[in-house]
């Protein structure tokens, strides 16, 4: 699974991470964009885990988080507006999301506001 964030101009017909306008967060600990690994050092992640994604709009960046902790450091300098975007990149796998429906499993980070406004 890749979960991550998309412009508006991204080609939603690939997996988030596939073209230059999306950037995901990859379970082997990588991050994704234009079909390249452009950050790496990551934590990684399996069946199980949950997966935070901070996004500030007014700076432009985005942070991952597993489990409630930071997975490294945060992507910067990406366009406004940034939408959620997630994809399989196997078959076989799915993923449950909670866009603040109902609690987190986690706080959200300090600073950020959670859930939808």
């Amino acid at each position: 699974m890749v979960i991550g964030v998309a412009s508006g101009s991204a080609d939603v017909t690939e997996y988030t991470g596939q073209n230059n306008q999306s950037w995901g967060y990859y379970g082997p600990g990588n991050v994704l964009s234009n079909s390249s690994f452009i950050m790496g050092g990551q934590a990684s992640y399996t069946t199980g885990d949950t997966i935070g994604v901070a996004v500030d709009m007014g700076a432009g960046s985005v942070q991952f988080y597993k489990n409630g902790s930071a997975t490294g450091s945060a992507l910067t300098g990406l366009p406004n507006p940034l939408f959620p975007s997630s994809g399989a990149c196997a078959s076989g796998v799915s993923m449950t999301c909670n866009f603040g429906a109902s609690s987190f499993n986690y706080p959200a980070p300090s600073g950020f506001n959670s859930g939808v406004y």
